[in-house]
């Protein structure tokens, strides 16, 4: 079961990002910036590590979220809510209601973290993600991730 607590507070973490290449996360023109709590994992991704500060005062924040391609949207939202993100990561007619997703006869798609991240970052107050206890990288490490929502946030260590 997938629990959500809000954090109350300014939270300032560590995030580790590895790419192929070395970057400049203040020239990132990207709207989502993907971290992860844990070096060896970013590794996987890239042997260029960049380790970050990242301060969010307003993180949505999911305790066991399983899996990046696969996150309940129905154990963390509302059916209104989830209905949008279901809209916005498959198109706004290839499901008729909320129900129609959840019908074994539709052979129902994952909704990825990165469809909730999008949707998110557009309709709501929150400046991040943390998920913690996702299954992440090519490896399928299980590791929290930091997903940014304002560059701002971000200071490069």
């Amino acid at each position: 079961m997938i629990k959500l607590r809000r954090l109350l507070k300014e939270v300032t973490l560590v995030g580790y990002r590895g790419d192929k290449v070395s970057t400049d996360i203040n020239k990132f023109d990207r709207d989502l910036v993907f971290f992860t709590k844990d070096a060896n994992v970013a590794k996987t991704f890239g042997d260029k590590i960049t380790k970050a500060k990242i301060t969010l005062t307003n993180p949505f924040t999911i305790e066991n979220a399983g899996s990046w391609e696969d996150v309940p949207i129905g154990e963390l939202f509302d059916n209104t809510t989830a209905f949008e993100i279901v809209k916005l990561a498959f198109g706004p007619t290839t499901y008729k209601s909320l129900d129609d997703y959840y019908d074994e006869d539709y052979g129902r798609e994952p909704v990825s973290i990165d469809s909730v991240a999008a949707y998110l970052h557009k309709h709501s107050n929150h400046d991040g993600i943390i998920a913690n206890n996702i299954s992440e990288g090519p490896l399928l490490l299980n590791t929290t991730i930091y997903i940014i929502f304002d560059k701002k946030s971000i200071q490069p260590m």
